[in-house]
């Protein structure tokens, strides 16, 4: 499989391994920020100023990942550019690293990245362009959103809902049952005992 990163920035470059050790090539990198170009990760890759730049690939042998970050106050480029590149026609298949523990009973979709040490557990769903992070831990029957991170370290128990577009912070808790509004930002090491709102991310 062929595969264009979108970004060329940290998470880029952590896409760009979990591509390589799944066996697909990458033979694109688009990013109007070519600043990362000479990184020796990016050396002899194609760089593309913009989306509209990769129409011409055959939309049934190239596909894209998302290498664009997801953090509180900076989530719309990661989902603004899949939404532009699914409307263009092209798919985003999900990518589950190696040493990742992902259940047959769960249910990943779209363009969805689950991390290194990761474990996501039976009857959970995880929906379009999430991810999932290293050594996050998502128990049964959890349910998160799209355009959400799950930062690394987190756990999340059994039967946890989480919103669209939230932000899970790095080493946060989350214990069962509990609903996460979307657009809500749990920082980072928080415990979460109660349902949780918090749609002002933009402020913080």
């Amino acid at each position: 499989m062929e595969i264009i990163i979108i970004g060329s920035g940290g998470h880029a470059r952590v896409v760009k391994s979990l591509v390589e050790l799944i066996g697909y090539k990458v033979i694109a990198v688009c990013d109007p920020d070519d600043s990362n170009k000479n990184h020796p990760l990016w050396k002899g890759i194609k760089f593309y100023k913009d989306e509209s730049d990769l129409s011409f690939f055959d939309k049934d042998k190239v596909f894209i990942a998302n290498g664009i970050g997801h953090m509180p106050h900076k989530s719309s480029s990661r989902k603004n550019a899949y939404n532009l590149l699914n409307e263009m026609g092209f798919l985003f298949p999900p990518l589950v690293h190696p040493v990742a523990w992902v259940s047959n009973y769960s249910i990943i979709e779209d363009g969805v990245q689950i991390m290194a040490g990761a474990v996501v557990q039976t009857g959970t769903k995880i929906d379009k362009n999430t991810i999932i992070n290293t050594s996050a831990s998502i128990d049964h029957d959890c349910k998160i959103g799209k355009n959400v991170h799950v930062a690394p370290g987190v756990v999340l128990c059994g039967d946890v809902n989480v919103g669209d577009d939230s932000f899970i912070g790095s080493g946060s808790n989350i214990i069962q049952s509990i609903n996460v509004k979307k657009e809500s930002f749990v920082k980072a090491g928080t415990i979460v005992v109660n349902d949780f709102k918090n749609n002002n991310m933009k402020s913080i």
